[in-house]
């Protein structure tokens, strides 16, 4: 009884936005969904361009699929009991690995998790990636447009030094937006100014391995504006540039280092603090991804370009600042209580909490 209202609650809001498209299910573990699998949906001639697929949190990882139709895809989120009032069940949605072909153009990913090294493949235009736990990394193939990765957490419980994202060595799509993401891997592009992010804004880059050759983070980016990179033994070449105390570039700008050598420097009202843990709010340290809240008054806090909080909670506009847990913007159930006790003349009681994240 809980997921059946948990789904239709959601459904029902979401279906008022979007009046024209259809919601189906996708459940792998036996509940009376619209489908079990996310690749039956997609060859599922019912299935139009614009559906949304809610595809329900789940002990079982779902299969690896490849979308060929323009959809919204939403899982539940992540780190679902790490963070308050996120899940009833508490039950991601794991896929081992998801691509994007053509035919998939206007498609979005929402709430799910990603975990196979594979990661997630984007091979067409119009593609959002947005708050996912990943794995991996996320690839990208050359001669594609419009590519937004944005509120994402990439995670690495291990010691890899991979890239978060990676390109084809024929070319780099146009107007990738890389912003708002927790990176715990490095970001590594072809040092090449024709391979070039149109933002890559309020990331935070904590990576659980530093290389121990070449660079944490290298690309080249038009707009490289109110990040923060935690650790002190990472080196960056953005630009080109890899002394912004010698050599500021205006287009990096307002982001947070450790080190004034091999970082980002001061100028440009960039950032050296030695000290980083000092920007956290402590209080929500237990949470892999709220341990990157800032505190109130932190050098972090107001201080980014604009006047907006730097790093991942920060920016202009609240509907694309981190979110914890991913959780997508539809209305979110996370305590449901009976009475336990049905009459023929009162029903069954129920009390709902729920609330809805921009």
């Amino acid at each position: 009884m809980k997921k059946a209202i948990i789904i239709t609650s959601a459904m029902a809001a979401l279906a008022t936005t979007r009046a024209e498209a259809k919601i189906w299910r996708v459940n792998n573990q036996g509940y009376q969904a619209d489908f079990a699998q996310i690749n039956q949906a997609v060859a599922d001639p019912n299935v139009l361009a614009g559906d949304t697929l809610h595809v329900e949190g789940s002990t079982v990882e779902y299969n690896s699929v490849t979308i060929t139709k323009p959809l919204i895809i939403i899982g539940p989120g992540y780190f679902l009991a790490d963070n308050p009032k996120t899940s009833n069940n508490g039950l991601a949605t794991n896929i081992s690995w998801i691509a994007f072909n053509a035919g998939s153009e206007n498609s979005q990913l929402i709430g799910v998790s990603v975990n196979s090294v594979s990661g997630i493949s984007i091979n067409t235009n119009n593609i959002v990636i947005k708050r996912n736990k990943i794995r991996a990394g996320i690839n990208l193939t050359w001669g594609l447009s419009n590519v937004t990765i944005i509120q994402n957490f990439f995670e690495n419980t291990g010691s890899s030094t991979g890239t978060a994202l990676s390109a084809s060595i024929s070319g780099f799509p146009t107007n990738v937006r890389f912003n708002n993401n927790i990176v715990q891997r490095p970001l590594v592009i072809q040092d090449n100014p024709s391979y070039t992010f149109l933002e890559c804004n309020n990331n935070i880059f904590d990576l659980a391995a530093v290389p121990t050759s070449g660079y944490s983070l290298q690309f080249y980016a038009a707009s490289f504006r109110n990040n923060i990179l935690v650790n002190n033994n990472a080196s960056v070449k953005i630009n080109g540039i890899t002394n912004f105390s010698t050599t500021p570039n205006a287009a990096v700008s307002h982001n947070i280092g450790t080190s004034s050598i091999v970082h980002f420097g001061t100028a440009n009202n960039n950032l050296v603090l030695t000290n980083i843990s000092t920007i956290w709010n402590t209080a929500t340290t237990a949470s892999p991804d709220g341990k990157y809240r800032l505190a109130n008054n932190s050098a972090a806090s107001g201080s980014g370009y604009g006047g907006v909080d730097r790093g991942a909670y920060g920016g202009a506009a609240v509907s694309n600042r981190y979110t914890p847990s991913g959780l997508a913007p539809v209305p979110v159930i996370y305590e449901v209580s009976t009475s336990g006790v049905a009459t023929p003349g009162t029903g069954l009681n129920i009390t709902i909490k729920a609330r809805t994240v921009e």
